[in-house]
C-alpha cells in the first residue's frame, strides 16, 4: 500500500446536509444521547481572525474533541500509550471552497497500522465505529 493510499484511508469524510454550525451542535448532542463526553470545541474561525490580513475570511471549521465514558480509550491506552497521539477521539466539521460541509474523522484502524505492539482489532473497530457513527447522524 503507497503512503498515500493510507492516508487517504486514515481520514474519512462525511458530507453534511447542514452548515458547521449546525452539524456541529447536532454532533454535541448526539455525542452526549450516547454517553460520551465532550472535552472541548475549538473554533479555527474565530482563532484565525487575529492572523488573517484585513479583508481575508477565516474558513469555517470546528473540531470536537471527545472520549467514550464507557472505558474504550482507557484500554486501547493500555494497549499501546502511543495511541494517545490519536486520542482523545476528535470530528473535524468543515467548509469546503464550494461551500460544502463535510464531517472529517481519522480511521483508527487505518492509523494504528502504525503502532507496535498492535492494538486489538475488535478495540480499534468499536472506537471508529462510534466515531462514524456520531458523524452520520450529526451530518444526516
Amino acid at each position: 500500500m503507497h503512503a498515500q493510499d493510507a492516508a487517504q484511508k486514515a481520514i474519512q469524510h462525511i458530507k453534511s446536509n447542514h452548515s458547521v454550525q449546525t452539524t456541529i451542535e447536532r454532533a454535541e448532542r448526539i455525542a452526549s444521547y450516547h454517553g460520551l463526553r465532550v472535552l472541548g470545541i475549538i473554533d479555527y474561525a474565530e482563532i484565525s481572525t487575529e492572523w488573517l490580513p484585513k479583508g481575508k475570511t477565516p474558513v469555517p471549521a470546528r473540531l470536537m474533541v471527545f472520549v467514550d465514558n464507557r472505558g474504550a480509550v482507557p484500554r486501547a491506552l493500555q494497549e499501546n500509550t502511543l495511541l494517545a497521539l490519536e486520542l482523545p477521539l476528535k470530528i473535524l466539521v468543515w467548509e469546503d471552497r464550494n461551500g460544502g460541509v463535510w464531517v472529517s474523522y481519522r480511521n483508527l484502524q487505518a492509523s494504528a497500522l502504525n503502532y507496535q505492539p498492535a492494538v486489538s482489532p475488535q478495540l480499534l473497530s468499536k472506537l471508529d465505529s462510534l466515531v462514524r457513527t456520531l458523524g452520520d447522524e450529526a451530518a444526516n
